[in-house]
């Protein structure tokens, strides 16, 4: 008599719940407009499926609520010097050196770089040179890597000293 291998029945269960979990899964990734939209082609593509007309006045009214808020995202560009304003309010309680950071946020060019050298800035805001130089370096620490530098080196150096993967011999060559 030969030993019959029975598939195991947990082996069975597990292989039909693996394609739900990854469907279940892929359904929690969804943002709201993709799953609005993932609802409504299974309604289409199932005539079966039946959704009663006021959940279908919902789920069109969420739609074009939805994608008008995306519309209204994408039309407004937040500009450099408020995107740095904020990060500095949100990151800094009010105290003289933030103020320094938002003079020198005022010193940015259309390209990110600083227009004043320290010394100028100690001759408009009566600052020391460290107090000055302190606040510089906060403005480089923020977003994006680069923003605050005096040259396009500097801006180079700032930006491999964020990045993890970066090769130590990249900061080597960017400081030669």
């Amino acid at each position: 008599m030969a030993y019959q291998q029975r598939p195991d029945l947990s082996q069975k269960q597990k292989q039909t719940y693996i394609p739900n979990l990854v469907q279940n899964v892929q359904l929690l990734q969804l943002n709201r407009l993709e799953l609005s939209t993932f609802l409504n082609e299974l309604v289409i593509g199932n005539p079966l499926i039946d959704v009663p007309e006021s959940e279908q006045q919902l789920v069109q009214r969420a739609l074009k609520t939805s994608s008008s808020v995306i519309e209204e995202t994408a039309a407004h560009k937040q500009s450099l010097y408020d995107h740095l304003k904020e990060q500095v309010e949100m990151l800094y309680r009010p105290t003289y050196l933030r103020e320094l950071i938002f003079w020198w946020i005022n010193q940015l060019d259309h390209r990110g770089y600083v227009t004043a050298s320290v010394e100028e800035a100690v001759e408009e805001t009566g600052a020391t040179s460290v107090e000055l130089v302190d606040a510089l370096t906060l403005l480089q620490q923020l977003d994006p890597a680069g923003i605050g530098a005096r040259s396009l080196k500097e801006c180079l150096m700032l930006q491999t000293e964020r990045l993890d993967f970066s090769p130590p011999t990249a900061y080597i060559l960017n400081n030669s």
